[in-house]
Formats: structure tokens, C-alpha cells, sequence
């Protein structure tokens, strides 16, 4: 992965069309990090096309979360083209991350190739794999888990091989909290 904040040029070329689902929208970093890294890549990147989907147990209305979607992206130093096109194309989708069902209800409500963002404390990530394990999941899907992974050395380890037992390696990525442009890049391209 590139670590400088220089956008990569094959996330420029081409059209790329990608649905972020957060699970755990809700919390700070979200609307901290990761919408607004979110937001710097495409605005940078014409030939991408990014709908997100926030996702969480706590109900909000589309209004709410576009809301939330829009006070982030003011400060992230994006066109206003960038807000609008991503408010527009933002939903919520109240979701019990542990459970299979509702997991199924939040990826077909991807509206594009989906990307499932797990922003949840350390105890749910064995669940998610749980229940992902339990669907059919589809092949353009990818997945990135923010650290902390486990709560241990061995939970770290378990939930290595829970996720891998449901998503090769390739489309399976452990990111640390701060989202920056490079790791943004690799996940929607």
C-alpha cells in the first residue's frame, strides 16, 4: 500500500463504481476520518462513483444520515460537487450487525459493488464473520475491518480465521482508525 497522500493513479483512470455499507456508522470516527477520506478520493477521482450506506442499530432517517454525511464532508476541503453527489447517493439502513438477515437486507440495499466497512468495538467482529458465514455473499464484495482486531493476541487470531473462512485475503482489509487518501484509494478501486 502507497503511504504517501498522493492518489494513486490507477484509482483515477476508469470507471469505478463502489457502495460503502458502514457498520457502525454511527460512531465518531465515522464522521471524523472516514467519510471525509472517503469524500477526498472522489473528488479526485471523476471516473468514481461511490454510494454510501450507513448502517447501524440505532434508527435514523435518510434526512438524519445524510445530515451526518454532509457536516462531515463540509470540512474535508471537497468540492461542493463532491458533498452534493455523495449526500444524494447516501442511505441508512438500521442493522443488527450480528445477525444474518439483516446483514443480507444491508448488502442487497447496496446499490453497486459493495464494500462492507466494519466500524464496531473489538466483541462484534467474530459475530459479523459468524454471520456472514451463514449468507451467500456476493463475489464483488470486499470487506475492511477497523483495528482494534480482538481484544487479544488470540482474538486477533480467531477473528483471522473467522473472516477468512468467508472472504479470500485479496478482499479483506485491517485498517487502522485514521482512514487516510491511500487506504481510501485501495478500497474503492
Amino acid at each position: 500500500m502507497h503511504t504517501s497522500t498522493e492518489i494513486p493513479e490507477v484509482a483515477v483512470d476508469g470507471q469505478v463504481a463502489r457502495t460503502i455499507a458502514i457498520l457502525g456508522a454511527g460512531g465518531d470516527l465515522t464522521e471524523r476520518f472516514l467519510l471525509p477520506g472517503i469524500a477526498r478520493v472522489v473528488d479526485a477521482s471523476p471516473g468514481v462513483e461511490v454510494h454510501i450506506v450507513g448502517a447501524a442499530r440505532t434508527a435514523q432517517s435518510r434526512d438524519e444520515w445524510r445530515g451526518v454525511v454532509e457536516r462531515s464532508l463540509e470540512g474535508a476541503g471537497v468540492s461542493r460537487s463532491t458533498i452534493d453527489a455523495l449526500v444524494s447517493r447516501s442511505e441508512f439502513v438500521q442493522t443488527d450487525a450480528s445477525s444474518a438477515d439483516e446483514l443480507r437486507a444491508l448488502l442487497q440495499a447496496c446499490p453497486s459493488a459493495p464494500l462492507l466497512y466494519i466500524a464496531l468495538p473489538p466483541a462484534m467482529g467474530k459475530k459479523v464473520a459468524a454471520a456472514l458465514a451463514e449468507l451467500e455473499l456476493p463475489e464483488d464484495l470486499r470487506i475492511a475491518i477497523e483495528k482494534p482486531f480482538g481484544e487479544s493476541e488470540a482474538d486477533a487470531r480467531e477473528l483471522n480465521r473467522a473472516l477468512a473462512a468467508v472472504i479470500p485475503e485479496d478482499r479483506l482489509w485491517r485498517i487502522d482508525h485514521f482512514l487516510g487518501t491511500p487506504a481510501a484509494v485501495e478500497l474503492i478501486r
